[in-house]
């Protein structure tokens, strides 16, 4: 808060996630709950976009007149660390990181099984399922994002630093919720009611926009008339409201961080990791500076004529990428080759474990396999002082994998601690 105004601080936002049944439709069926609470790191980017053109026809000026409002599109981007969850998911126990929508949008689906919970892609190609997000800015604004395609999702564990989640992709409709003052607080009675906020404050509210009214939470606009707003309840919109207390008008979150996955008191011990490379079945420790993967969906629009949003995503390609940064020591020349030199030499594939915990035996951790990547040719940097690294690009292609179809290029899982 400052001193005249309250503002909105990156270190602030309050997330919540879900996945869609429908593509574009937003929130399911019972509203926003705690358990949809999502810990992001500071860094949320929400860009609209709307292609405005310069109307072109003769108009005896030189000057731009009028403009033709042409199609919008809206790219979102949000980081989380990578750690094992510390509280315990639905089903059996198991755990459940608090960016399990994103992670089943970005990979596909996921398969529980046991302790385990794992992300791996669908075959054949199918298209994975879209995410409907909830942003809040301390008490500011809120951007409801609905039909988020998980395009680009990447995994970072750099030297010396923690490890992150990026997901990235396009989105069908951006909501916008603000903040004002109610004549009145809400009476109750019926299913819906209209709010009349403080003259002038209407345009700071979008219909399907999620607001609480004093006491009253989770409600959903269903129309704006210039500072009326009409409001249902946001998780049954046909039952009655209830009476209420207060006028502020504020964007609602369901967000809790007691009912996220990640607590923040866990960071400093979660960081550490190992990793294994080799034939299948017989992976061996290798030391490296940095790791990284990336998996393209590739999604195409699918706009129709005329239409100013995009009414689908269609699955494209899917490339599973990355890079594996090795220390430039005598063991490790051989393993940091990639393929072999020969143009004519078989390509051999090696297989990938890349473990992430507390580094205490018997605790929760974050597993990523590559059953079938393929070594590319390295790059050697030699810095006038440091250290010198290879780093070697990597191809993941289609591989089998245990609870997997054979169309699985990686797995991501989330064990729970024995």
């Amino acid at each position: 808060m400052g001193l005249n105004n309250t503002y909105g601080l990156g270190r602030n936002v309050r997330a919540s996630v879900q996945n869609e049944t429908v593509f574009g439709d937003g929130v399911q069926t019972g509203g926003w709950a705690s358990t949809d609470s999502m810990q992001v790191m500071g860094g949320v980017s929400i860009e609209p976009a709307e292609d405005r053109k310069v109307r072109a026809d003769a108009r005896q000026t030189r000057s731009a007149v009028e403009l033709i409002q042409g199609q919008r599109s809206n790219n979102v981007t949000v980081r989380s660390y990578v750690l094992p969850p510390n509280a315990p998911g639905t089903g059996g126990g198991r755990f459940t990181p608090d960016v399990h929508p994103l992670l089943v949008g970005a990979m596909g689906r996921a398969v529980l099984g046991g302790a385990d919970v794992v992300y791996n892609h669908l075959a054949p190609q199918s298209a994975p399922p879209s995410c409907t997000a909830l942003f809040e800015y301390n008490g500011i604004k809120s951007d409801l994002i609905k039909g988020w395609a998980i395009e680009e999702f990447r995994l970072s564990v750099p030297n010396g630093d923690e490890p992150t989640f990026e997901f990235t992709g396009p989105a069908k409709t951006q909501v916008i919720a603000g903040a004002s003052t109610a004549s009145g607080a809400i009476t109750g009675g019926s299913a819906s009611e209209v709010v009349n906020v403080t003259a002038g404050d209407g345009p700071k509210f979008e219909v399907g926009a999620y607001i609480s009214v004093g006491d009253q939470t989770n409600l959903r606009i269903t129309a704006v008339n210039g500072d009326a707003l009409t409001v249902v309840d946001g998780s049954n919109p046909a039952a009655s409201l209830s009476a209420g207390s207060g006028t502020a008008v504020v964007p609602y979150t369901a967000y809790s961080e007691s009912a996220s996955d990640i607590a923040p008191s866990t960071l400093v011990s979660q960081v550490n990791g190992s990793i294994q490379m080799g034939p299948t079945g017989s992976l061996v420790d290798v030391v490296v500076q940095a790791f990284d993967l990336q998996v393209k969906n590739n999604f195409a629009e699918v706009r129709p004529m005329l239409e100013s949003t995009v009414a689908d995503f269609n699955v494209g390609f899917r490339e599973v990428t990355g890079n594996i940064t090795f220390f430039m020591r005598d063991v490790d020349i051989l393993r940091s080759m990639g393929n072999p030199r020969s143009i004519n030499s078989a390509v051999n594939p090696t297989a990938i474990e890349l473990r992430l915990g507390s580094g205490v035996s018997g605790s929760a951790e974050c597993v990523v396999n590559i059953p079938n990547a393929h070594l590319n040719f390295a790059a050697t940097e030699i810095p006038e002082a440091e250290m010198g690294t290879i780093q070697v690009p990597f191809v993941a292609l289609a591989g089998a994998l245990s609870g997997g179809s054979s169309e699985n290029e990686c797995s991501i899982t989330f064990r729970q601690a024995p």
